[in-house]
């Protein structure tokens, strides 16, 4: 049975290329046939209505090509092949009547599960899941423990840029002599991967972090490295990427700290 369960992945790939194959094949065809009907010869040159004829004889060219090497790719039956190129050159397209083109997603119906813009703000079409609401399983999260027992689990202990002494992100006045994009970068995907694998000491390393950057919080509402530019004017770059770990921190926690 085990053996059964397992193959059946694969047979679906096998399947999906062949449709796959059988597709292109379908399409060339199409193509090709559309080119030979305008019955253009190989043009000459470049101007004038010969443009239009160039367009058509390459496209029956790169159609010849590249069915003549799907056939060989993937061993197909030569009789299969030419009863699909000439089915498929004498019937007309059942996606391309069906095909529905919107100006732009429609964007008026609202729900209670997940957070969209607040009126006088246009809804959003479209939204992003919540973090956790997709959880990874099989290669994927093998991957990820990867990722966490190697360089992204323990970047703090080789990174300068992570150090906690004298670090900008932790300073009330922004100074420091570490501090700036490199942590953002790599704590808003550590901060996911701690709740991801509840691991506690992850866990208390993300928030040793972000308690620190909001409590570096001043009067002004800044926070974090107070970097400037040479005309003195204020750098917010850095920042910007900390808001990503703070937006997932409080997806993770519900925080209120976050939000004040």
């Amino acid at each position: 049975m085990d053996g059964y369960v397992s193959g059946v992945p694969n047979f679906i790939m096998f399947c999906g290329v062949k449709m796959k194959v059988v597709s292109t094949l379908i399409n060339c065809s199409r193509a090709l046939k559309a080119a030979e009907d305008s019955r253009t010869p190989r043009p000459r040159g470049r101007s004038g209505a010969q443009s239009v004829a160039t367009a058509s004889w390459s496209a029956a060219v790169l159609c010849r090509f590249t069915m003549i090497r799907q056939v060989r790719r993937f061993n197909l039956n030569p009789l299969l092949f030419s009863f699909i190129a000439l089915s498929a050159a004498s019937t007309p397209s059942i996606a391309a009547e069906t095909i529905t083109v919107l100006a732009r997603l429609p964007s008026t119906a609202t729900n209670s599960y997940y957070i969209n813009a607040r009126p006088p703000l246009t809804q959003s079409g479209l939204l992003p899941l919540p973090s956790g609401a997709i959880q990874p399983r099989g290669w994927l999260w093998v991957y990820l423990e990867r990722q966490r027992d190697g360089l992204t689990g323990h970047l703090g202990e080789i990174s300068s840029w992570l150090q906690k002494n004298d670090s900008a992100w932790l300073s009330k006045t922004g100074k420091g002599k570490y501090g700036w994009e490199e942590l953002p970068y790599w704590l808003r995907g550590y901060v996911e991967m701690a709740w991801l694998f509840e691991d506690p000491r992850m866990m208390a390393e993300a928030q040793l972090w972000i308690h620190g950057v909001l409590a570096s919080q001043r009067p002004d509402g800044d926070f974090g490295p107070d970097q400037r530019f040479e005309d003195n004017t204020r750098d917010y770059w850095a920042n910007m990427l900390m808001l990503y770990c703070l937006q997932t921190f409080y997806e993770r926690t519900g925080d209120p700290r976050v939000l004040n």
